[in-house]
């Protein structure tokens, strides 16, 4: 805010006065008679203001005229344009008439726009009567009677104030709304204003307004739309002229400061497969290690869901799994930082007809001999009710020797597996989705096919062990009997 003043103390007292009257007289001779002439008129004129001029013409003595006549009357601010005239006949046949006459004045004029604000200039008020008479020999007697009235022109001050409002940020190349608002605060019109718009911007438009008039307690206000390429603190002023009634051109400033971010652009791409959702993208500029939102909406809000990391070349990506079934829409929000305003992108949309399935599965031990029986359990979720396919592969490729129903997501069967000793057995799940829900294969359980030589020479080891042990006892047992049999003789 620019507050514009003045004005003296002096000139806040002329401010506030009344207009101080002068009442002067003169007197005239016409012929024989004299008149009186009587002017009463303020000692300063406020530029822009009327005033009254009251001239009061008396005979005072006619001495030896029949009459005194006045013919013409004038006056006039000495210098300007300002005056008054009137032709007349009025006669004054004695001394007991009076001739009343008011001038009016208005005090405009273009020369007082060089009197600057709170100030004042002399002038001479001039005043022109015309008078005749006639004496009683019929002689005639013709009177032009001028007079210099000293007077002032006071150039009243203004008080106005300059608001220039705005953000306090904006973005690069960004349209942005700057209103200056001018308000008249003093006791006198500004009878026409404008003002002109700078800075390191450019404006939609012309950067220069007329204002106008402007009352006592009123303001008016102008609005420009700007942007600015300098991605920097810049500063915006209006400069505003205003003129009071003398027509002298008072200045004011007024400025803001507005902070110009940076704006990043946002890429933003979606690619579902297989029931997932990749949300990617690029920031440009890169900002490595600063974190975007992703935002999902939901009904009319949005609602964060992740927050990922910009890698040094401004990628960055989020995976969503198990998607519901409909419609879900994304955005990514960069929350801005000192130097880039705040952006978010386009938002995707993406439909999901099929959820993802997954599927677990176990097997009853993890080596069997050829031939034997392997127990499966799994389950799948979500939970359904379906066929689910077993595949077995034992080093030729997958086959399936057989399948198991699945109820509410659980099942279990039970498979015979024909394979060499020796070889290692792959087992997985599979089932084809419905449809809601994606298919999917389970993960691979692995079962081991014994060598039959191993088992047998286990057995042996076996029983030589245990023979060795009942030998070893029998010797010991001997040997102590012997011992006793000893110590007895």
């Amino acid at each position: 805010m620019v507050l514009l003043l003045a004005a003296s103390t002096m000139q806040l007292n002329l401010l506030h006065a009344k207009p101080y009257i002068i009442n002067r007289q003169f007197s005239i001779d016409v012929g024989t008679a004299v008149v009186k002439v009587e002017v009463s008129y303020p000692q300063i004129f406020t530029a822009g203001n009327s005033y009254n001029i009251n001239v009061s013409i008396q005979a005072l003595d006619l001495g030896k005229e029949k009459y005194v006549e006045i013919r013409y009357l004038s006056v006039e601010l000495e210098g300007t344009s300002i005056g008054f005239s009137h032709a007349m006949v009025e006669k004054l046949a004695s001394t007991s008439n009076t001739l009343k006459v008011t001038v009016p004045l208005k005090i405009v004029d273009p020369i007082f726009r060089e009197i600057k604000e709170g100030e004042k200039a002399s002038y001479n008020l001039r005043m022109l009567i015309k008078l005749y008479s006639e004496g009683e020999n019929e002689e005639e007697s013709v009177v032009e009677y001028f007079a210099n009235l000293p007077v002032y022109v006071y150039s009243p001050p203004l008080y106005f104030d300059v608001d220039v409002l705005g953000p306090s940020e904006a973005v690069e190349n960004e349209n942005f709304t700057v209103t200056v608002i001018v308000r008249n605060i003093g006791n006198y019109s500004i009878i026409n204003s404008g003002l002109a718009l700078y800075g390191p911007i450019d404006v939609y438009g012309t950067n220069k307004v007329i204002l106008g008039a402007i009352s006592p307690g009123k303001e008016k206000k102008a609005a420009f739309i700007v942007s600015s390429s300098k991605k920097d603190e810049i500063i915006i002023s209006a400069n505003v002229w205003a003129l009071n009634a003398a027509e002298y051109n008072c200045t004011a400033r007024g400025s803001i400061t507005v902070n110009i971010k940076g704006k990043l652009k946002i890429e933003f791409y979606a690619n579902e497969s297989n029931g997932q959702l990749k949300l990617y993208g690029w920031v440009s500029p890169s900002r490595p290690y600063a974190s975007l939102t992703i935002q999902e909406k939901r009904g009319t809000e949005w609602t964060p869901i992740a927050t990922v990391s910009i890698d040094t070349t401004g990628y960055f990506e989020y995976v969503i799994k198990n998607l519901k079934l409909g419609e879900h829409v994304y955005r990514a929000v960069w929350a801005g930082d000192e130097e880039y305003a705040p952006v978010q992108s386009k938002s995707i949309s993406v439909y999901v007809d099929k959820v993802p399935s997954t599927i677990i599965i176990s097997a009853s031990g993890t080596s069997i001999s050829n031939g034997e029986h392997v127990e499966l359990k799994g389950s799948i979720n979500p939970p359904v009710s379906a066929t689910v396919h077993i595949f077995v592969d034992c080093g030729d490729g997958w086959t399936s020797p057989g399948y198991a129903e699945a109820s509410n997501g659980t099942f279990s069967t039970s498979i015979t597996i024909n394979a060499p000793p020796g070889s290692t057995c792959k087992i997985k799940a599979a089932w084809l989705g419905n449809a809601n829900t994606l298919g999917s294969e389970s993960n691979i359980v692995e079962i081991k096919i014994e060598k039959a030589g191993i088992l047998w020479a286990n057995v042996a080891a076996w029983v030589v062990g245990g023979v060795a042990v009942l030998v070893i006892g029998w010797l010991v047992v001997k040997h102590v009997r012997s011992k006793r049999v000893q110590v007895r003789s």
